[in-house]
């Protein structure tokens, strides 16, 4: 087992946080809205309706949210090969797909309880709680 280095851990922070922006910002974009497909967009607003309906005091949002993270978005960033978006038969690397997969669960803090052993994850949790709010 290699020694705790705290600078590579901090670098390696900053670098995971770099990578959820850009992850983020690709995912709120508005061409990404535009490319989700019909069913998962009628998904969720028959959700919101319901919601509305049956929860008025709550936020839907965070409903919606986690649905299309959970069951669109994680899986298509952790298994990107099998949503075509690598190309021909290529596939993630181990350290890739761990990095992959540390995204994900990122992107879930706010959906999601989050409830990870991951302590060197706190930083990075708050970092994208506090960016967050642009996916709502």
């Amino acid at each position: 087992m290699k020694p705790y280095n705290p600078e590579v851990r901090e670098q390696r922070i900053v670098k995971l946080q770099e990578k959820v922006e850009e992850f983020l910002m690709r995912i709120i974009s508005p061409d990404m809205q535009q490319q989700m497909p019909l069913e998962i967009r009628a998904i969720a607003g028959f959700t919101a309706q319901f919601a509305a309906i049956y929860a008025p005091k709550q936020s839907y949002r965070a409903l919606i949210g986690g649905f299309v993270m959970l069951r669109y978005l994680s899986p298509a960033i952790v298994t990107p090969e099998a949503y075509g978006l690598l190309g021909g038969n290529a596939a993630p690397s181990y350290r890739v797909r761990r990095n992959l997969i540390l995204i994900a669960k990122l992107l879930q803090v706010r959906f999601l309880s989050f409830a990870s052993h991951s302590h060197f994850l706190i930083k990075v949790i708050i970092f994208i709680r506090y960016r967050i709010y642009r996916m709502a």
